[in-house]
């Protein structure tokens, strides 16, 4: 993930903060596109509550390997178990 000038940064009530204040081991939650090369362009980064460690990703599926019952969303490679639940909603493009 990559930041410029122009990310918006802020804690958990909007307020605005300087991406110098983000530390190591924060919980954050970012919003962006996938540019060039795959890497992930965060127009906004929001600190996030302290909690125990899960993780969400939305993304296009760029393979799926049916075998291993895997699938790579954004260059991770997420095992499907029987435990995984996944969701079908309309997801927007921020295409016209």
């Amino acid at each position: 993930m990559v930041a410029s000038d122009q990310t918006a940064v802020e804690d958990q009530t909007k307020t605005p903060l300087k991406f110098s204040s983000l530390k190591a081991g924060q919980r954050v939650k970012a919003k962006g596109r996938l540019g060039d090369k795959g890497v992930f362009q965060a127009e906004k980064i929001k600190l996030g509550k302290p909690r125990p460690y899960g993780v969400s990703l939305e993304g296009p599926v760029e393979k799926l390997d049916e075998e291993h019952k895997t699938i790579t969303v954004l260059g991770f490679s997420v095992a499907m178990t029987p435990a995984t639940k996944v969701k079908t909603e309309k997801i927007k493009t921020g295409r016209p």
